[in-house]
């Protein structure tokens, strides 16, 4: 005996069952991506292309004191969920990327100034195949002086001197 054909029942509409820890997870996302959208500025929010009813609710929300942000970043939460949150995160990581950049060379220059002091020659190799225009003498002059200040107990004088001399050398190579 075969089994009638029901047009209603088609194997390729399969519903797909989703548990309730992975909506959760899911919530959680967007709650964390609501508290960092309330952190950004207005006219920075602005220009995301939010809902005017998303927008509305982050405005709200820099307003508001802890126990009523948590409550408010549920409601927050609710509302991204018809939002596109990868464009969204995409966003966010464009502007907070120039910030990430200037750390990231405040701590190269650092450490180039810090393997300088220790007496690494390969550090000045690097700083020169990485930015040829920069000032060699004064670099090793300045290495010189940071290093006797050091053995005085001086003020780190010319050490300071120097870390603005690779940050501005840097800025420099990056323009």
């Amino acid at each position: 005996m075969t089994d009638p054909v029901d047009p209603d029942n088609n194997p390729d509409d399969e519903i797909e069952y989703v548990s309730r820890g992975e909506l959760k997870r899911d919530m959680q996302i967007l709650h964390d991506l609501g508290k960092e959208l309330t952190g950004v500025s207005k006219k920075a929010l602005a220009e995301f292309g939010l809902q005017t009813r998303t927008l509305d609710a982050l405005l709200e929300g820099k307003r508001l004191v802890p126990r009523a942000l948590s409550r408010h970043l549920r409601f927050v939460a609710k509302l991204l969920s018809d939002e596109d949150a990868e464009k969204l995160r995409e966003q966010l990581t464009a502007l907070h990327l120039p910030h990430k950049m200037g750390v990231a060379a405040f701590h190269r220059a650092e450490a180039w100034r810090d393997r300088l002091l220790a007496g690494d020659k390969d550090a000045l190799q690097e700083i020169m195949s990485r930015h040829p225009g920069a000032d060699v003498q004064r670099l090793r002059q300045l290495t010189r002086n940071a290093i006797k200040e050091a053995e005085q107990n001086k003020a780190p004088k010319n050490s300071r001197e120097l870390f603005r001399l690779i940050a501005d050398t840097q800025k420099a190579g990056e323009a």
